[in-house]
């Protein structure tokens, strides 16, 4: 019997599309014998790009699409779930799936890293950094600010009163940003008389300028979740070396300014502009082990939505008194910019960390269970991280009786945290105080939010050629699946050698099936009333003409 190890990309597309009509005509056509043929890649990553305040996927059921570089050492690994490279990708209905080449077997001591940079119109761009230790078919959420529509602990300013002649400022103007109601701080820009604006080829703005003034609250879960640049682990340069590592915020700006063509100021030449930030006095300094006082020393650091890369500017120290801090930078160059403390890495992944296992009175071994990590400041409560326990959300957790666990991605050494459990809809099932994230065991006791469905579905496909009727097609896909009766949140899920078992699924429910596929989302209904599917078709001829054996 033949081997077909390679599927071109409009076969896949259309092995694609046959999958999901398969599934939401629910006939069955017997059984078959399983043999795998087709499987491209061993490792991959399910996407989806939520809107930070509706938590829905971005461009959903519209045109709108997030535009996607991929950037960093093994850039050149990663291609569409369909097989096809691009110099850039794009979402389709909120939704991307990318596959990493078999030619790398990522590792502990090897892992695959790259750097996801997106953007949007109408959203602050983000970028998201991605280390993969392990081959898996992993899933992330990136959360995305509307200027227009932001997450609670975001504000927004936009102005535009500020004229330029040859990227001259004519006249001093402050730029306040309104007040955060939860930590009742603000922050504000001062643009300078004398003050040069110039892109980043050199060419200066002309005519009236619209300037944006994005504050992120230091404290709110919420905007934590939302800081561009993937959240508050990260990889940055420190003028020495890159490293990775944990930001302590004490708060952070995003600041845009662009004329009416469209040049976007990147370089300040003459007087520069002044950025001032209240700092809230429930801020804990993760060096002193206590709240921030007056006098204690931050870093500044500088983000470029662009490439994704944090950069150290410099320090300060903090002024104002206990009840009314604040810190002022000199700005020479626009970029975004964060005040935080920075904590490299005491421990890596799976090298001496931590270790997460789960327990519970209520699940049962085998019942799978999707669970999100995330760190918490045992000081003051901010959320430092977001996914600790693999390279994505949604980790599948199937055993309950402490026999096993999850390493955490990675962390600073001595810095006390709270770890806890989340399911998809945002509901905390269990935690656990943590004081050193490099080492020991600690157990977390899962309390569902109710008790969960327990059915899982087991789905087979193949597929056969009329030319050749004994040389059975396996496919492997990524897809998303939603309960239209609950509506919690989409799940991801994979179609592996022509088999998928999709978890946590109410019997008799209709669910939403849909898969991102090179740019363009497919998208069926179903009625699930069993545990088994199978499913066969037979191709055209001109769909097996095109596989290269």
């Amino acid at each position: 019997m033949k081997t077909f190890t390679y599927l071109r990309k409009n076969v896949i597309w259309k092995l694609l599309s046959l999958f999901l009509i398969l599934l939401a005509s629910c006939e069955d056509t017997g059984t078959t014998s399983v043999v795998v043929y087709h499987n491209p890649f061993n490792t991959t990553l399910n996407i989806m790009f939520t809107d930070a305040q509706t938590g829905n996927p971005i461009g959903y059921g519209t045109d709108k699409a997030v535009h996607i570089q991929i950037l960093g050492s093994d850039a050149s690994l990663v291609a569409d779930i369909s097989g096809v490279k691009h110099t850039s990708y794009e979402s389709a209905n909120g939704f991307l799936s990318l596959g990493v080449s078999k030619s790398k077997a990522p590792s502990q001591s090897d892992p695959i890293e790259f750097t996801l940079v997106c953007t949007t119109s109408d959203y602050l761009s983000t970028s998201y950094p991605v280390i993969i230790t392990e081959t898996s078919h992993g899933n992330i959420t990136i959360n995305m600010v509307a200027m227009a529509n932001p997450p609670e602990g975001v504000v927004t300013q936009v102005n535009h009163d500020i004229s330029v002649n040859n990227g001259l400022v004519s006249q001093t103007t402050v730029v306040t940003s309104p007040t955060i109601p939860s930590i009742n701080t603000r922050a504000a820009l001062t643009i300078p008389e004398n003050a040069i604006l110039k892109d980043a080829s050199g060419t200066a703005l002309q005519g009236t300028l619209t300037t944006s003034l994005v504050y992120f609250s230091n404290l709110d879960a919420t905007s934590l979740a939302s800081f561009p640049g993937g959240g508050l682990m990260a990889n940055v340069n420190t003028g020495v070396e890159n490293t990775d590592g944990m930001f302590f915020s004490a708060g952070f700006v995003a600041i845009d300014i662009q004329d009416a063509s469209g040049r976007v100021a990147k370089t300040i030449e003459g007087t520069p502009l002044q950025l001032d930030m209240e700092i809230s006095d429930q801020t804990f300094n993760p060096i002193t082990n206590a709240p921030v006082q007056p006098g204690d020393t931050i870093q500044l650091w500088s983000y470029e939505p662009t490439t994704g890369q944090w950069t150290l500017e410099g320090s300060a120290a903090i002024g104002g008194t206990r009840s009314n801090l604040n810190i002022t930078a000199s700005l020479h160059h626009l970029s975004w910019y964060n005040w935080d403390w920075f904590i490299s890495y005491g421990c890596q992944w799976g090298y001496g960390s931590a270790q997460i296992r789960f327990l519970s009175s209520i699940l049962q071994n085998g019942q799978v269970s999707y669970i999100n990590l995330e760190a918490y400041q045992q000081g003051s409560g901010a959320l430092i991280g977001s996914r600790l326990g693999e390279y994505g959300y949604y980790m599948q957790i199937d055993t309950y009786d402490g026999t096993s666990g999850v390493s955490i991605y990675g962390g600073p050494s001595n810095v006390p945290i709270v770890m806890k459990a989340k399911d998809p809809s945002g509901f905390e099932m269990g935690s656990v105080d943590i004081s050193d994230l490099c080492q020991g065991i600690y157990d977390i006791n899962l309390v569902p939010q109710g008790i969960p469905p327990s059915d899982s579905v087991t789905v087979k496909v193949y597929g056969f050629c009329p030319s050749n009727p004994l040389d059975t097609i396996f496919p492997s896909l990524a897809f998303w699946y939603k309960d239209m009766a609950t509506n919690l949140n989409w799940l991801p899920g994979f179609l592996t050698n022509g088999k998928a078992v999709i978890h946590n699924i109410i019997l008799n429910h209709t669910y939403k099936l849909g898969a991102s596929l090179d740019g363009q989302w497919h998208e069926y209904n179903m009625v699930v009333n069993q545990t088994n599917y199978l499913f066969g078709v037979q191709f055209t001829q001109d769909i097996c003409n095109q596989i290269e054996q």
